[in-house]
């Protein structure tokens, strides 16, 4: 469905762009590159599921995730 185009746009973005720029703009060696895909990797493998097991938990006249959401876009837009 529609969701699944913002996973498209971030896997193409990601997996194509980001390297591209890495490899031939940033001239980052390709293991170094592997490496720090690899460690985001394991982060979401690790962060993922505790984020969605405290978004599962949390308990608001809101509802479980809206709060997430409207709090964590601002944070991540700062980050950005």
């Amino acid at each position: 469905g529609l969701g699944e185009s913002v996973q498209g746009m971030y896997i193409t973005i990601a997996g194509y762009y980001l390297n591209s720029f890495f490899l031939e703009t940033a001239c980052i060696d390709p293991v170094l590159v592997g490496i720090m895909q690899a460690a985001q990797g394991v982060f979401d493998a690790i962060n993922d599921p505790i984020i969605g097991s405290l978004s599962d938990r949390t308990r608001t006249r809101w509802g479980r995730r809206r709060p997430w959401l409207l709090f964590a876009a601002p944070v991540l837009a700062a980050a950005y």
